[in-house]
């Protein structure tokens, strides 16, 4: 798969959200419609991978999600702020 730049990403996050939110401590996800519906959760930060692919959760779960693929990841996004940041500032802040 090619690879993005993180404002392609964006691009393609902003247009069509996350494509899974993690909703529990075990690292299970879903989609974001069914982790709203099903499980009360919505994503409250973003990791962005280099192919696109978007990971959401609840702050309570951040830490979940990006031990997921922790080298993987090229953003974060805060949707409340609207504000991305490269991993490597996330990491930093």
């Amino acid at each position: 798969m090619a690879h993005g730049t993180l404002t392609n990403c964006m691009a393609q996050l902003v247009e069509r959200g996350p494509d899974r939110v993690v909703i529990n401590e075990h690292g299970e996800a879903t989609e974001p419609q069914s982790a709203l519906c099903d499980h009360g959760v919505s994503a409250e930060v973003i990791f962005i991978r280099d192919d696109c692919w978007c990971l959401g959760a609840p702050s309570y779960l951040k830490s979940v999600a990006e031990g997921l693929w922790a080298d993987e990841w090229i953003g974060v996004y805060d949707p409340r702020k609207r504000e991305v940041l490269s991993y490597d500032e996330y990491k930093s802040a």
